[in-house]
């Protein structure tokens, strides 16, 4: 037993000043949870295949190439599981084509612009979207690697309505 702790203090179940009991801790862990605070609902397209004009070379600005974009949308699933129904989800073919439709008729320089656009439009045409990480990969722009690129996280907080 530690020093200045008594047998008795311990079967009462003496907390230090601030402390949760276990009971309160696991509450609060549950209520984190069902407002998922602590792990959110993800759906996630990978690979979307997509030409565009993007670059700051002159022969770039004249040729569409090719990127790879991941986009991980954080979303609260629950209705849309317990209902089987589409118009209860957040529609992934829907938010895929959206950005296959903004991305091809593109021509920005940077990665990065595109990616913030992505980010932009996904965020404020699909409101179940709480958040979402948008990859964009431009395969051969360096040599010697498969791909360059950027990631970016953004939150519907950080959405103009």
């Amino acid at each position: 037993m530690r020093p200045g702790r008594s047998a008795g203090a311990l079967r009462s179940g003496f907390r230090a000043k601030g402390q949760q009991s276990q009971p309160a801790q696991t509450h609060a862990i549950l209520a984190k949870l069902a407002h998922g605070a602590i792990m959110p609902d993800r759906i996630f397209i990978a690979g979307l295949e997509v030409y565009c004009i993007i670059g700051l070379q002159a022969w770039e600005r004249q040729v569409k190439q090719k990127l790879h974009i991941d986009l991980t949308l954080e979303t609260d699933t629950r209705e849309a599981a317990a209902s089987d129904t589409v118009a209860d989800a957040l529609d992934y073919r829907a938010v895929s084509k959206r950005v296959l439709e903004l991305v091809e008729g593109s021509a920005f320089q940077l990665v990065e612009t595109l990616a913030e656009r992505v980010a932009a439009t996904v965020l404020a045409e699909f409101p179940r979207a709480r958040a979402l990480t948008v990859r964009v990969a431009k395969p051969g722009a360096v040599r010697f690697s498969e791909s360059v690129g950027v990631e970016i996280h953004r939150t519907r907080e950080g959405v103009a309505h």
